[in-house]
């Protein structure tokens, strides 16, 4: 198919002009500039200009403070109601900062981050250390 479409009334309209009906503006986040570890020093080092901790920021925001120390790590994304007080509780932060924020963050599965050995475990005497995980919460060592 061309750029040109026949709309169901035969009208000629240009391909680059049809939008996702749930959104006017139907393109994607751009990627970020920085890589997570980069976005999350920059983030860090703006929380510590301002001299507070992540209780005081929160508060000043009207959020949780695991949800805000989720935010400056990059495990959280800023939703566009509190970008403003968290601009003026950390001035340090740049639009560049904030944008970033803004998106989604990328989750990922390590598959080497939780190894569970077959052999018994210490605290139940179960078969794998992944039962002992579910039964206390936290891994043996064995």
């Amino acid at each position: 198919m061309n750029a040109m479409t026949l709309s169901p009334f035969n009208r000629v309209i240009k391909a680059s002009s049809i939008r996702c009906a749930a959104s006017p503006i139907a393109r994607p986040a751009p990627p970020p500039a920085l890589g997570k570890k980069e976005l999350v020093s920059r983030l860090l080092n703006a929380k510590e200009a301002s001299s507070k901790s992540f209780s005081q920021i929160a508060e000043e925001v009207g959020l949780t403070n695991v949800y805000t120390a989720q935010l400056f790590h990059n495990q959280q994304q800023l939703q566009p109601n509190t970008a403003e007080a968290l601009r003026k509780a950390v001035p340090a932060l740049t639009d560049e900062d904030v944008d970033a924020m803004m998106r989604a963050p990328l989750r990922t599965y390590d598959p080497n981050a939780l190894q569970v050995n077959s052999t018994s475990c210490k605290c139940c005497n179960s078969a794998a250390q992944q039962t002992c995980l579910m039964h206390t919460g936290k891994i043996s060592t064995l």
